[in-house]
């Protein structure tokens, strides 16, 4: 995995804590109960549910590629 990936996907998951944390917040002070506040919380929990999904994929994918790569050696010790 490329090291811009990296900071794109952490990236996106520091910035929708950081917004979950903000609108979450404001709105148990009462300063968020507004309609863009609604919209923030929204936006925010939708970006770190796909962050978390993502990264559940990348956990996949690298689990079966050490798989295969552990599969493909045996069989060459076998030859």
């Amino acid at each position: 995995m490329s090291r811009r990936t990296l900071v794109i996907f952490y990236g996106a998951v520091a910035a929708a804590v950081l917004f979950l944390g903000t609108v979450w917040s404001g709105i148990h002070e009462g300063k968020a109960r507004s309609v863009g506040g609604a919209v923030v919380m929204a936006v925010a929990a939708l970006g770190l549910l796909a962050s978390l999904l993502v990264a559940g994929r990348i956990v996949w994918v690298i689990g079966r590629a050490r798989r295969l790569d552990a599969a493909r050696r045996r069989d060459r010790v076998l030859r």
